[in-house]
């Protein structure tokens, strides 16, 4: 069930949510077009450029932080360079800025008044940090990032990776973003691979990030990314800002891995010495994945996670999630498509033999969605080409014929052509059966 709302005449998609009575499969996976925030009295403006070739720079995270170090505001530089910042108060302030590609830089202390602060002029020296330049070796322990050589690849990478996580949580009112959204939820063979039947919806609205966790960061940590009740259990996924909280960086160590020759992805397991079992006695569920990153420019191109802690059959069939991104003009990133996977599981029993406890996969339900199209005002930033299926359809000895071909399991239908070919639109990333409606045997060609 995909459940909508509208709050003052702003589309806010809540949640997509589905259940399943077979025992398990409600999944939880929030999809917020968000009203955009309001702007403090004071301000802080400014551009960011580079020091030697005094060009601006787009796509840099930029922080606000306060004389304790207390993060006070955060943006992202747009394609000329500047940004807004919205401090909490007045008083003394540093900027922090992150790029991907660079180090880390701070600026100030600025004193911001009511007045606000105008003009900054942040200027990043152009010395790359070049994760081409990292080898993965045997020797590559899971620790936590607090433990890890400050000057070692893990913390590079993990660094790469943090700054593109951060950006897609901080394209902030600047980025003004329309998109269109194509949210699915399916049934699938865990035999074929095959979609058995799906449901698709879409929405356009405006939109700061496409997909959010629906839990605080801290709820995870104490709960585990699965619950249960009478009905099923519902499975989450951490976004962005959970795998950026503390509560998560304290229990999950790093490590690097590697992903054929152009990928370096920066691992997170729990700690061997993390929980089990939940307050109530339940299995505590954790996850385990990978951020993988380009390993020539370091921008982050996609993300997969695993469940822990949860039966050998749902392990087996593959629960999990996976998060892909896409960089705008700007250097932002943003979610592209998302998907969480879990396996519907069914007690088979037998007329005349005792009933089995142990569970079988039934099919695996997915849910999630698809970027298809993103603007800022006029401006066309991304729309996704629709993917297509063409063929032909013949009779015995070759000639075209009349039929009706459809997709099994969704509501996408074509009628022959006078020369026997057929063309099914808007179709999602999967595997079909190709249906075909004749009063007369055919081919498919």
């Amino acid at each position: 069930m995909v459940v909508t709302d509208y709050i003052e005449g702003t589309l806010l998609t809540c949640a997509f949510i589905a259940s399943a009575r077979m025992w398990i499969a409600r999944l939880a996976v929030l999809a917020a077009f968000c009203p955009l925030n309001g702007v403090l009295a004071q301000t802080v403006t400014g551009h960011v450029v580079s020091r030697s070739s005094n060009v601006t720079i787009s796509g840099v995270v930029v922080l606000l932080q306060s004389a304790s170090s207390t993060l006070g505001a955060r943006t992202v530089s747009r394609e000329d360079g500047a940004f807004v910042l919205a401090p909490p108060d007045t008083g003394s302030f540093t900027l922090r800025t992150m790029r991907i590609g660079f180090q880390p830089l701070s600026f100030g202390p600025f004193r911001v008044t009511r007045d606000g602060v105008r003009d900054v002029r942040l200027e990043l020296d152009e010395v790359a940090v070049r994760l081409s330049d990292i080898r993965v070796t045997g020797k590559n322990e899971c620790l936590l990032a607090a433990e890890q050589d400050a000057s070692g690849s893990a913390l590079a990478v993990w660094e790469a990776a943090r700054t593109g996580l951060l950006a897609t949580v901080i394209a902030r009112d600047e980025a003004a973003l329309s998109v269109t959204t194509s949210g699915y939820e399916r049934i699938q063979s865990t035999r074929t691979g095959h979609v058995l039947s799906q449901r698709v919806t879409q929405q356009t609205g405006p939109s700061r990030r496409p997909f959010v966790s629906p839990l605080e960061p801290e709820a995870y940590a104490d709960s585990g990314y699965r619950t249960s009740d009478r009905e099923g259990a519902t499975y989450r996924v951490p976004d962005a800002d959970v795998l950026l909280s503390r509560s998560f960086t304290q229990t999950h160590c790093l490590h690097l891995a590697t992903r054929g020759q152009s990928d370096i992805g920066i691992a997170f397991e729990p700690l061997p010495s993390g929980r089990s079992v939940r307050a109530d006695g339940a299995p505590f569920v954790d996850v385990k994945g990978t951020l993988w990153l380009d390993w020539t420019s370091g921008a982050l191109q996609d993300a997969d996670f695993k469940y822990t802690g949860v039966e050998p059959e749902v392990a087996e069939a593959g629960a999990g999630a996976q998060l892909a991104f896409l960089y705008l003009p700007s250097g932002v990133p943003i979610v592209r498509s998302w998907n969480i996977r879990v396996p519907r599981l069914a007690v088979m029993r037998t007329l005349g033999r005792p009933a089995s406890d142990r569970a079988k996969v039934a099919d695996l339900y997915i849910v999630g969605g698809d970027l298809l199209e993103a603007s800022r005002g006029s401006e066309l930033l991304f729309r996704v080409a629709g993917a297509q299926v063409r063929g032909r359809v013949s009779d015995a000895g070759g000639g075209p014929m009349a039929a009706v071909v459809s997709l099994a399991g969704t509501t996408i239908v074509a009628r022959t052509d006078s020369a026997g070919e057929y063309q099914l639109s808007h179709v999602l990333p999967g595997s079909y059966d190709v249906l075909v409606l004749s009063h007369r045997r055919v081919r498919l060609g």
